[in-house]
This record gives structure tokens, sequence and C-alpha cells, in this order.
């Protein structure tokens, strides 16, 4: 804009007739020029053929004047004396009066010249009123060109002003429902068990950077496991595993570093695979837990405010999974699961083998009814840990107060129950009744369920006793011969196990 206004400013500042161009000769326009001659050649011919030939030597006013005064009152100085001096050179090239005998030489020129002087007179006058008002158009034009030229800057400036300010608009709003979603999701990842603190660490990596793909890797051995891929397709089973010889697991879990794409140093550690990465560190214990991992997200959103929090991020899921492990750890042995009702899967080991010994004793029948959740590792964290409370419930309902159920060793596991005094032949009524309950309890559910009887201790002479001991029986077979387990349509989870 400033190369502008001082290209204007020159301009302003120069002659009119001055300027030169392909439209003049000389300085002079060429269209005056050639209206002057024109003009001329009509006169002098019209005079020749119509007149007396002596170029109108006897008319008054003379007919060169109106060119003369045309021409310098159109275009100025230059051109008008231009028209002067070529009406005198036409009016008295040739054509001088005779001197008479007795006249004074003085008042001869003056005669001569009396015409031409008068309208080169003329000529300078008209010519530089006019160049002065070319001069004031130029100005002005000039400095209308800088009133647009600023008017123009405004606008500009205003549209620019006003798009800052509407996307500072949805930023603050966006801000304010970020907030909320934030303190939501946070209060999911504050729980007491590892896997619902996995299952609200995506929905705080969801709300707090708005990724459109991550992952969340826990240490299994020498390399990174993944349990959360948010945003990837259902079947993709690349990037599941990352082993210890990658760049990316030495940078993030052998050195702690937190690896931005933006930082030329990191992008050979992250290649393709991400935008940001970094370690799942306990902060008491520096303790390396597993890797957050950003695939996509938008090219705004990348910036200081989401590597800054994507480092607390990081350190929140961390700690809320050693709280939880820790909480989880020191009710390892409790006998009772709070979450499913039943009785823990600790428990288990320690009642089967004392409940063995009394059966041989006491002589009853002791039978193990399995109850597993097939596609578990398909299903989403919470389903899983849905399933395992709607499973206590339905135990609940269908034993009797002599059995004894056990939780699964971990969500979508194997759920045992005890049937004490129970032959082969009662367990299949009970695992009917079981497995209905469940169909009832969860309509549509994609979780797809199989039971397996396995007699601890059968009386001598029990028709349903097994050819050996310990083998492992299912209800479908022993109902129909074929295996059949109870298959709901499966809608692929986000989890993994």
């Amino acid at each position: 804009m400033r190369k502008v206004r001082i290209t204007l400013r020159r301009n302003a500042g120069q002659r009119p007739e001055a300027a030169g161009g392909p439209d003049r000769i000389a300085g002079l326009r060429r269209v005056a020029l050639f209206e002057t001659i024109g003009y001329l050649a009509i006169a002098l011919a019209a005079d020749q053929l119509l007149g007396s030939g002596d170029r109108f030597g006897g008319v008054t006013p003379h007919p060169f004047w109106p060119i003369v005064l045309l021409v310098a009152a159109q275009y100025g100085t230059g051109e008008g004396l231009f028209a002067a001096l070529a009406s005198a050179v036409a009016f008295r090239a040739g054509n001088l009066p005779a001197e008479g005998f007795g006249f004074d030489s003085y008042a001869y020129l003056w005669s001569v010249a009396a015409t031409p002087v008068q309208w080169l007179t003329a000529a300078g006058v008209l010519g530089e009123l006019r160049r002065r008002h070319l001069r004031r158009e130029s100005r002005l034009a000039a400095e209308l060109e800088q009133t647009a030229a600023r008017e123009r800057e405004i606008t500009a400036a205003f549209e620019q002003q006003r798009k800052v300010k509407a996307k500072l608009e949805e930023t603050v709003a966006a801000n304010m429902r970020s907030a909320v979603s934030l303190y939501s999701a946070a209060q999911h990842v504050e729980q007491l068990d590892p896997l619902e603190v996995l299952s609200g660490a995506e929905a705080l990596v969801s709300a707090g950077l708005s990724p459109e793909k991550f992952s969340l890797y826990l240490l299994d051995g020498p390399r990174l496991l993944g349990v959360i891929r948010h945003g990837h397709p259902e079947n993709s089973e690349d990037g599941w595993v990352i082993e210890s010889s990658t760049a990316l697991y030495q940078n993030v879990v052998g050195k702690g570093k937190i690896l931005c794409v933006a930082r030329q140093s990191d992008r050979t550690a992250l290649g393709r695979e991400a935008v940001l990465a970094g370690p799942l560190v306990e902060q008491e214990t520096g303790e390396t837990l597993g890797m957050l991992k950003i695939e996509e997200m938008g090219f705004l959103a990348l910036n200081l405010a989401a590597l800054q929090n994507f480092e607390v991020i990081c350190r929140w899921i961390a700690s809320a999974l050693v709280k939880a492990q820790k909480h989880q750890d020191s009710h390892a042995g409790a006998a009772f699961n709070v979450n499913t009702q039943i009785l823990s899967h600790a428990f288990y080991e320690q009642q089967s083998v004392f409940l063995q010994r009394v059966a041989r004793r006491m002589r009853f029948d002791l039978t193990a009814l399995t109850v597993k959740v097939d596609n578990a590792s398909e299903l989403p964290i919470s389903h899983c840990m849905e399933v395992g409370a709607v499973l206590g419930a339905c135990i609940g309902r269908a034993l009797r107060n002599t059995d004894l159920a056990f939780d699964a060793e971990r969500p979508g596991g194997e759920f045992t129950i005890l049937l004490v005094n129970t032959s082969l032949v009662q367990a299949r009524v009970v695992a009917r009744k079981l497995e209905a309950d469940l169909r009832q309890r969860l309509p549509g559910s994609p979780a797809t369920f199989s039971f397996h009887l396995r007699p601890l201790h059968l009386t001598p002479g029990d028709p349903d006793a097994p050819p050996r001991a310990g083998s492992i029986e299912t209800l479908g077979k022993i109902l129909s011969g074929t295996e059949r387990t109870g298959q709901i349509p499966v809608e692929p989870g986000a989890w993994r196990a």
C-alpha cells in the first residue's frame, strides 16, 4: 500500500503535459497537433476555393481564432502555443502585406505581427489556466485514489478483525464446552478399577485434545501393547504392538521424552506414525506405565497449549492408573467383589480344594459351572464390566444359597460357580436357567456366552459320571450332542484385551 501512495504522489507532482507516452509528439498531444493542422488545412482550402485568397486578411475576427482558443482551453499551454504559431505561419507565410510609402516601419511591423501576437498571448493565458486546472484535477484524482486505497485497506482490516472476533468467539465457546467435557471425563478417570480408568482415559483425551485418532499403550514386558485405539478402523491390526527395538519406544519409554512432530529432532523417531507421543510416568516413583500416542489431529489444534495439555493428561492417566492398581492390590485378597456382588477370583482356589475334600468325605456331588464371554476381546471395557455386574445379579437369582459363585480374574474372563451337592443333570438345569436370565437382562447385547460343566467330584454309581475324572463337557454337547453357545449379534467394540 505504501508503494501505491508514493507512485500516486509522484504522478500528482508531474506536469500533465510533460508526461511522455505513445500519444505524444515532443511532449505535445498527438490529437491536438492533428486537430490544429487539419483545421488550418480546411480553412486555407476554403479560402482558396470560396474566398479571395488573401488568407482571410480582411475578415474580423480572423477564422484562425477558434482553433487557437479551443486548443489552448482544451489541452493547455504547449498545444495552445503550437496552434498559435501554426496559425501565424499559415496566415503570414508568403502573405505579407505590401509596405506603402510614408509608413512607419514600427507601424508596419505591428500591422504584420499584431494578430499572431494576440494569438500567442491568448494561447499562453488560456493554456496556463487550463494547466492549472489539469494540475488540480491530477491532485484531486491522486487524493481520490489514496482515499479509495485507504478505504479498501480499512475495509480489509475490518473484515480481518471481524473474522478474528468470530474465531475468538468460537474458541471461547469451544473452551467452555471443553472445560465441561474435561471435568466430566476427569470424573470417569478417577476410578478405583484400572479398567475403568482406561475407559475414562479415552474420554479424557478426546475432551482435552480433540484428536481424530489416538492410541494408549501399556507396558507388557519388553514391548508396548495397545489397549485403546480411538478412531482407527475396526478390523485394523496394525500398531497394536510396539517393540523395544523401535526408535519410538526407545525415545518415549527409554528416555522419557515427549515427542512432537513440530520439532525437527523428533520427526525421525515419530516417523509417519504420530503427531504427539509421550510416556505415562507416575510422578512419585518415576515408573513408566505405558505411552499415549496421537496419530491425527487438526492443524490449528496443534499448538503450545495442546502440547502442555498433552503432558498433563499423560501424567493424569498415569497417576490414576497407579492409584487404581494400588487399590486393586489392596483388595486382591478380599473374598467378596463389591462390583459384581459375588466372591472374588482369588478366593476360588482355596474354596474349590476345601469343598472337594468335604465332598469326598461326605460323599456328595460337586460340579463346576464355567460361564465365559467368548468375544470379550472385541468388547469395550465398560461393556465387559457391565456384563460382569449383570452376570453377578443373574447368579444371585439363579443359584441356591449353598452354591458359591466366583468372579472372573479380569472383566470378560471366566466366571466359575461351584454347585454343591449337584449332579451333572441338575447342573444342566441351573445352566439353562442362568442362560435364559442372561438373555432377558442383556437384550441386543453384542456379548456371546458359552457354558461349560466340569465334575469335581461325583459319588460312585452316578449315571452321569464321565469316563474320566476332570473332563470338560460343554452344555451344548450334553444337551444335543453338538456344541451350542448363546449367540447374539456382535457389535465390534473400541477396546481390545
